[in-house]
């Protein structure tokens, strides 16, 4: 076997370990079968979606706004990865060690580059290939969509990869030897994600005249970036074709060149600080655990990204509906079967799918690692351990859901009934989720990391998290479903019904059976 196959079959395995979760001794083969398990779990959720989304507007000529959705998401998620793999701590890593073997510096580089771009090509596809199928499905198909939709399935997390190096560069030579590295890490990858989504979600060109577009090209023209995608999918043309392969090759190009140069260099570094609790300062220890927690998140800039996001997206969203949601709107809602409470009932899913995507507290125990004997051993009450971390997910997530219904209820004139939902579903969806993060890192922690990218990007309990956070945010729609006979207020009571269940159930079993788990976990 070649030192490259080697080494990719070595990443591939240390990638799958996340599978394995506390058992250790649990076969490649079962973890493999878990993460094909949960990758085709996802495809079928994502799948549904996408087909009952091409139903309902396929037939009013709108196929390409869906295909046009699948790009965006498709962006977003990459540049997600992208943006979370540079505020990875740059420690040494495997890369000494690597680097003192018979292997060729070529070979090392290829391996890790080969792998990232592997990863993001699997995501591309599942984010993607769903939109792209049932485009040929509710369209004319055509055998030159297909060819060129593959082909940007492979091209895109290029993109993603040359992001990664290019702002890994420029993070580790602007602030890997000031005090606060951590912080300017964390504020210049946000600074970066942000740019990159305004560049994505915002109309960038003719930005006064395009509001009120007067046909459906106009949306996508104003939105020159993914626009160019969906061209080339579509109906490319040449222009389209060097303008795609120039947004995607040449930041991949650079980044590699930056990639090699950087490879197996030391820089320069402050130490941190440990995290230690201070008590008898005055504070009660619930603050003092609380600001600990303040302390492990914004000293992680991964952690930051990959949580901050939602609060952002949830807020982003609320401006753009206060924005562009009219009386026309509404009359064309209505006109295809949407009432305004229903409208306001799939935003308040919306903001919980996106919480699903930020929980904090699913990795918090994780992130104790080899501290974890330390906070065990304090004469600290459990259950005000487990207060903390769920208080410290709602004290982040929350504020961003009261800001964005305050907006929605002010600016589109809502009801009670609408203003009742669009706050309370939401609300105690970010309350359920801290509970049931908490719970699954419990079940499923992961107290052997080389960095904490590992545990908030690819831990099983953050996997999980997302699973059971997007079945339980689409229960109205499955009431909704399958019991076409309720009204919006009782679907609506419902849904307040069993969140209410599901929190007095995970708070309990935390405060009882979660506190003998605790006692128990071996670090």
């Amino acid at each position: 076997m070649t030192d490259l196959k080697l080494l990719l079959k070595l990443n591939f395995l240390r990638f799958i370990a996340v599978f394995k979760g506390k058992k250790k001794e649990r076969s490649n083969v079962s973890a493999l079968c878990l993460l094909i398990l949960a990758v085709l779990g996802v495809l079928a959720l994502y799948s549904v979606q996408c087909t009952l989304m091409y139903k309902d507007l396929a037939p009013i000529g709108l196929a390409k706004m869906c295909m046009f959705l699948g790009v965006i998401i498709s962006l977003s998620v990459l540049m997600i990865f992208a943006v979370m793999r540079t505020t990875t701590n740059n420690t040494a890593g495997d890369t000494d060690f690597l680097m003192t073997l018979p292997i060729k510096k070529s070979s090392i580089i290829v391996s890790k580059v080969l792998s990232t771009y592997l990863m993001d090509l699997g995501f591309t596809a599942l984010t993607l290939a769903p939109y792209l199928v049932n485009y040929q499905i509710f369209t004319r198909f055509n055998w030159a969509t297909t060819f060129l939709g593959l082909l940007t399935i492979f091209l895109l997390p290029l993109l993603s990869v040359g992001v990664t190096y290019i702002v890994n560069f420029l993070v580790v030579r602007l602030f890997n030897r000031t005090k606060y590295s951590k912080l300017f890490k964390t504020l210049f990858a946000l600074t970066i994600y942000l740019a990159i989504m305004v560049l994505l979600y915002t109309k960038t060109f003719a930005i006064n005249d395009s509001i009120n577009f007067s046909n459906i090209e106009d949306f996508f023209v104003d939105r020159p970036i993914s626009n160019m995608f969906l061209k080339f999918v579509t109906e490319p043309n040449w222009i389209c074709v060097l303008v795609v392969l120039a947004i995607t090759l040449i930041p991949a190009t650079i980044g590699l060149v930056t990639y090699y140069y950087n490879f197996g260099k030391s820089f320069e570094k402050f130490a941190n600080k440990s995290d230690v609790l201070h008590f008898g300062d005055g504070k009660s220890t619930f603050v003092n655990l609380l600001n600990k927690e303040k302390s492990v998140y914004f000293n992680i800039p991964a952690y930051v990204i990959n949580t901050i996001i939602s609060p952002i997206m949830i807020v982003a969203l609320s401006i753009v509906a206060c924005i562009f949601i009219n009386n026309d709107f509404w009359m064309t809602m209505q006109g295809i079967g949407f009432s305004k409470d229903m409208i306001i009932g799939c935003i308040a899913i919306i903001f919980s799918v996106f919480n699903s995507m930020g929980c904090i507290s699913c990795s918090s125990i994780s992130l104790e690692g080899g501290s974890m004997w330390i906070l065990k051993t304090m004469p600290v009450n459990e259950r005000l351990i487990f207060l903390s971390k769920i208080a410290f997910h709602i004290v982040i997530q929350l504020p961003a859901v009261i800001v964005a219904s305050t907006l929605l209820t002010i600016f589109l004139h809502l009801s009670a009934l609408q203003t009742a939902i669009i706050y309370v579903v939401p609300m105690l969806f970010v309350v359920l989720l801290s509970l049931l993060g908490l719970v699954i890192n419990l079940w499923l922690p992961k107290f052997e990391w080389d960095n904490e990218t590992q545990v908030v990007k690819s831990s099983m309990a953050v996997l999980m998290v997302i699973v059971f956070g997007l079945i339980i945010s689409i229960i109205p729609i499955l009431l909704f479903k399958f019991l076409t006979a309720l009204s919006i207020l009782n679907i609506f009571l419902i849904t307040i019904g069993l969140y209410l269940a599901l929190i007095v159930f995970l708070l309990v079993f935390l405060m009882t059976q979660g506190v003998k788990i605790f006692r128990k976990l071996n670090v």
